[in-house]
C-alpha cells in the first residue's frame, strides 16, 4: 500500500521539462504565470513579478540613513572651506587692489573693513572704487584688528602697523595680514 500523496518521492524536473513548463501558455498569445520547481526541488512561481518585504526596505533605509549621517558633516565641512578660501581670496583681491589704485593715482587709498556689515571696500577720494558683501555673499563672518588701512602713493601702509584680518565660517578660518610695507599674506 502506497502512503498518502505528499509522502510520495518528488520527481527530479531536468532543464528541457523546466524550459517547457516555462514556455507554456493558455492559448492566448500570452504567457502566463505558471508554478514550477526550481534547481532545489522548491516550487517557484515563473512570470509573476517580484517584490520586497517590508524588513528588506527596512534594511536598506536604515543603510541609507547610516551613509547620509557620515555624509552630511563632510559636506559641510567643506562647503565651509570654499566659503572661508574664497572670501579670504576676496579680501586679499580688496587689499591688492587698494595699494595698486594708491600707486595708479598717486594718492591715499584706503582699504576699509567693516566686521558688523561684513564687507569690504576700497575708497580714494571719496570715490568707492571696489565693494564687496562678503558676509552676505559666502556667509562668513569677518575679524579684523584695525578697520581701515591706508596705502600712501608710494604703496606702502601709512600711518598702521600690521593689520590681521580672520575670515571664519564653523570651523573654518583664514587669516589674512598686512605688514607696514604693504605686502598681504594668507594663512
Amino acid at each position: 500500500m502506497a502512503g498518502p500523496a505528499w509522502c510520495a518521492p518528488k520527481a527530479r524536473v531536468t532543464a528541457p521539462q523546466r524550459y517547457a513548463q516555462r514556455s507554456r501558455d493558455d492559448g492566448s498569445g500570452v504567457a502566463g504565470t505558471y508554478i514550477v520547481p526550481d534547481s532545489f526541488g522548491r516550487l517557484q512561481m515563473e512570470g509573476a513579478a517580484r517584490g520586497s518585504t517590508l524588513v528588506e526596505l527596512l534594511v536598506v533605509l536604515t543603510l541609507l540613513g547610516i551613509v547620509a549621517a557620515m555624509a552630511v558633516p563632510r559636506t559641510v565641512a567643506v562647503i565651509d572651506r570654499f566659503s572661508v578660501r574664497a572670501a579670504s581670496q576676496d579680501v586679499v583681491l580688496a587689499l591688492t587692489a587698494a595699494r595698486a589704485a594708491a600707486t595708479r593715482r598717486g594718492a591715499y587709498t584706503a582699504f576699509v573693513a567693516d566686521p558688523r556689515a561684513g564687507r569690504v571696500r576700497v575708497v580714494s577720494g571719496g570715490e568707492t572704487l571696489f565693494l564687496r558683501e562678503i558676509a552676505r555673499t559666502r556667509g562668513v563672518r569677518l575679524n579684523a584688528t584695525r578697520e581701515s588701512i591706508t596705502f600712501a602713493p608710494t604703496g606702502m601702509g601709512w600711518g598702521a602697523a600690521n593689520t590681521t584680518i580672520v575670515v571664519s565660517r564653523g570651523g573654518r578660518a583664514d587669516t589674512v595680514v598686512t605688514s607696514r610695507l604693504g605686502r598681504v599674506r594668507r594663512n
